[in-house]
């Protein structure tokens, strides 16, 4: 409204000044039709010098009005010029306003584009939100199901955990018990010191040497049966027979130790303490680098040729006899030496009729 004020105020005073100076030029136009009476009232004053005085008179009275109309004509020239200084003033305050006013279209032709961009930037943003919206809800699917996937894959890890708290129990049950293999110590009622427990001594048994539908492996009889419910069931012939067995030569002398033939022959049922495994290794008194020596002997097994089917076993070279055994020849399962023959076994690194060592060795 300020400004609207100054740019008419101009306007105002120009419409004052031109009906200012319309007045001036009637004042004007007045004074030289006063000039122009006048000289006709000189000229009257001339031919009628009685009606003189009267117009001088009256031309007094009116020189003095124009003097005082001069003297208003000379004030209004003055706010003329006043005013004509105004109006230049104001003249130069609305170009300067103008100027402003150009300066301020510019601004805002220039906010209107940075406006526009920035519209155009925020529809651009729109679309992105509207598709990082979109991607969002995806993405809230997709956490939704991978969170089912893994809740199952938690209910399956604690069933894992479960299984894994099982076999950690056992495991430790396993080697609260020392687990380990077991194997059978051939001519001792004893097991080797430090390395293993003794689950029991007994008798060696199998089958007898003629026996051709005999079973071939030897077994450790306990010293401490205990009968099934069967143990007198009707005696008949169609069954499998088990004898004990006796160190076996062609003289007293065997490598079972010196007396040993036909006596019968002890054994021992060992396992480990700390180890898990067992190997019998033929033709060696010593175990291979990362195996542990249980003991080492010498290689039995039933007579060449005789009927009944036999397996090599591992003698202890401390061989035992059986406490309380007869010194008598009752045969059964027969343990003799074992010598090499050459042929198809390689000499060397073998020799011809050498007796065979052994070793248990275990891991």
């Amino acid at each position: 409204m300020a400004t609207q004020e100054k740019l008419n105020e101009p306007l105002t005073l120009q419409i004052t000044v031109q009906a200012q100076t319309s007045e001036l030029q009637t004042l004007q136009i007045t004074v030289q039709a006063q000039t122009s009476e006048l000289q006709t009232l000189q000229i009257t004053v001339q031919t009628q010098t009685s009606e003189l005085q009267t117009l001088q008179t009256t031309v007094q009275t009116q020189t003095s009005e124009l003097q005082t109309l001069q003297t208003t004509v000379q004030a209004q020239t003055s706010e003329l010029q006043t005013l004509q200084i105004t109006v230049q003033t104001q003249t130069s305050e609305l170009q300067t306003l103008q100027t402003t006013v150009q300066a301020q279209t510019s601004e805002l032709q220039t906010l209107q584009t940075t406006v526009q961009a920035q519209t155009s930037e925020l529809q651009t943003l729109q679309t992105t939100v509207q598709t990082q919206t979109s991607e969002l809800h995806t993405l809230r699917a997709t956490v939704q199901t991978q969170n089912a996937k893994l809740q199952n894959q938690n209910a399956e890890l604690q069933t894992q955990n479960g299984k894994i708290s099982s076999l950690e129990q056992r495991l430790y049950q396993a080697s609260q018990d020392k687990g380990g293999a077991t194997f059978i110590r051939w001519g001792r009622i004893d097991c080797p010191a430090n390395l293993t427990d003794l689950v029991y001594s007994g008798y060696a048994g199998g089958t007898w040497y003629a026996h051709t539908g005999a079973a071939a492996n030897h077994v450790c009889l306990p010293r401490d049966p205990v009968w099934g419910p069967y143990k007198n069931m009707h005696n008949t012939d169609y069954t499998a027979l088990m004898y004990g067995a006796e160190y076996n030569a062609d003289n007293t002398a065997t490598p079972f130790g010196l007396n040993s033939h036909d006596e019968e022959v002890p054994c021992a049922v060992c396992r480990y303490t700390s180890f898990v495994s067992s190997v019998m290794i033929p033709a060696r008194t010593t175990c291979y680098s990362g195996w542990t020596k249980a003991y080492s002997g010498s290689l039995a097994a039933g007579y060449f040729i005789q009927t009944a089917a036999s397996e090599y076993v591992c003698v202890d070279e401390h061989a035992q006899l059986l406490d309380r055994g007869a010194d008598t020849n009752d045969d059964g399962t027969l343990f003799l030496a074992v010598k090499a023959q050459c042929g198809s076994l390689r000499c060397p690194p073998y020799e011809q009729d050498k007796y065979l060592s052994c070793v248990v060795c275990m891991k």
